[in-house]
């Protein structure tokens, strides 16, 4: 007795090649696409054994899900280290030292000068009090190279900072990546146009 002819394969399955590619995309967008465009296949394939292509769409949800999974980790470490440094690290750098803690103010910089600090917050607390809250009012890019072809090594940022004693406008210089330096800001300067503006480190100034 013979056995069963199996179904040949006639075609390759469109699906399964889009997700294929779609996969291994530069955006998250396409990748989950690939994701979707692989399910896809995997039912076309099934309802007609004739087509070809299971492995390739088993390649393109894996491949996709791997890849999507990458972007999402990237975005969320992004957030916890670039962009709340850029939106909150003037205010947390702030909090830390006038609550004592000197090296936690001089870590969010790229220049450690503990004596330089210790006057500075001391300067603003004589003059403004305790830091009670602030927001990030402005962003302007210094020029020059640019990190992965798009985001702006250096940014100049400005603030709002909410002092016991009024609002008070600051002013930092935030270095994403350049002369071996990561997420830290290059100097802080207070705004105070009757006695003069503080400057953290002196050199910033």
């Amino acid at each position: 007795m013979s056995e069963p002819l199996q179904p040949s394969r006639s075609s390759l399955s469109p699906w399964a090649l889009t997700g294929a590619v779609a996969a291994a995309g530069l955006c998250p967008i396409l990748t989950i696409l690939g994701v979707l465009l692989g399910v896809r296949a995997l039912i076309e394939i099934r309802a007609n054994p004739s087509i070809g292509g299971r492995r390739l769409a088993i390649a393109a949800i894996v491949i996709g899900s791997l890849v999507t999974g990458a972007w999402i980790a990237g975005a969320i470490t992004w957030h916890l280290t670039v962009r709340m440094r850029v939106e909150q690290g003037v205010m947390l750098a702030l909090d830390a030292g006038q609550a004592g803690d000197v090296n936690g103010f001089m870590e969010g910089f790229s220049t450690a000068d503990e004596r330089a600090a210790q006057t500075f917050l001391r300067q603003v607390t004589e003059r403004f009090g305790q830091l009670r809250s602030g927001e990030i009012t402005g962003a302007g890019d210094v020029g020059g190279q640019r990190v992965l072809g798009l985001l702006p090594s250096r940014s100049d940022l400005e603030y709002s900072l909410q002092f016991e004693r009024g609002v008070v406008l600051a002013q930092a210089r935030y270095i994403l990546m350049a002369d071996g330096t990561f997420n830290r800001y290059a100097h802080l300067v207070i705004v105070d146009e009757v006695r003069g503006d503080l400057v953290y480190p002196p050199s910033g100034n």
